[in-house]
């Protein structure tokens, strides 16, 4: 089995010895540099990485003679590992994906890459967009400075790490009306990850004309239970009798997380219709599945 079958296989599928065809796809100087970067990008999983695969996502950042493909998908990789340590630390032993000495040199490697002005811009971006998965104080220099250019690059990768680093509500509301698609998108993610209830009238919008991007509208779907209040509900319900199924399920779950949020007073009947004198419980749709309410990791990456 080579990484091309893994990569056509769902992670959690994998063979026990993933881990190892990874690492002697990165070592083997044989590898083509697109077979190294997919190597990267498959190291960066969970169910993979550990201090040996960071240790070689690590060695490729710092090496300035990797084809900047190959390091700016190792830049990527690490920011699963890196948010999910950043979030459970090394409390438990069951949640280690890496050692604590190996997310220090992993956060300092990106650090250092971001600040090589010498490097090429693509990797330098990757660096800041894998570094915010554990945010730093730094980052918050480093992202104003991204969004300040006039570069809609730079911008994206600005925007993007506002998703992960607080105190951007002003730059988060600026870019919902940005005429860039990405970095709308990327601003939708960020609005719903801060909490920005300002942000509500942009999402309004996008469910009530934006069947046209369907990315769009998933994304302002999974964002609505962040910003919305109990009076904007039907906008969000109206999906759920979408004929796409993802849609409709997408929506299902945003209604349950609204009925779930700590301070609902208010919940839907069998109809769709919110009843306020009811107890905090989802009579929706009867096929429902509360495992909906998981989140995938990652990142699909921009």
């Amino acid at each position: 089995m080579d990484i091309h079958v893994l990569d056509n296989i769902e992670p959690w599928e994998w063979p026990a010895n993933a881990a190892e065809i990874i690492v002697h796809a990165l070592r083997d100087p044989t590898t083509s540099e697109h077979d190294r970067a997919l190597a990267a990008y498959l190291a960066g999983e969970f169910v993979v990485i550990n201090d040996e695969l960071a240790d070689e996502l690590i060695k490729i950042i710092e090496d300035p003679d990797a084809p900047p493909h190959v390091r700016s998908r190792a830049a990527i990789a690490c920011g699963p590992a890196l948010e999910h340590t950043s979030t459970f630390e090394w409390d438990d032993p069951d949640d280690i994906l890496i050692s604590e000495e190996t997310f220090d040199r992993m956060c300092k490697s990106l650090r250092e890459l971001y600040m090589d002005a010498t490097a090429p811009k693509e990797v330098r971006r990757r660096a800041l967009e894998g570094a915010v998965r554990a945010p730093e104080n730094w980052q918050r220099d480093a992202i104003r400075a991204a969004y300040a250019l006039d570069d809609p690059e730079w911008k994206l990768t600005a925007v993007f790490g506002m998703i992960y680093v607080r105190g951007f509500k002003k730059e988060i509301l600026e870019s919902l009306e940005n005429s860039d698609k990405q970095i709308r998108f990327e601003a939708v993610r960020a609005a719903g990850a801060n909490e920005v209830k300002e942000a509500w009238p942009h999402i309004a919008r996008v469910l009530q004309h934006g069947a046209g991007d369907k990315d769009l509208l998933l994304e302002c779907l999974e964002a609505a239970p962040h910003v919305a209040s109990k009076d904007d509900i039907e906008l969000i319900a109206e999906h759920t009798h979408s004929s796409d199924d993802e849609i409709a399920e997408t929506a299902s779950e945003a209604l349950a997380m609204l009925t779930m949020s700590e301070d609902a007073d208010w919940e839907l009947d069998e109809d769709l219709q919110w009843d306020e004198d009811a107890d905090e419980e989802f009579e929706g749709e009867e096929d429902w599945d509360e495992e909906g309410l998981d989140e995938e990791e990652d990142e699909e990456q921009f």
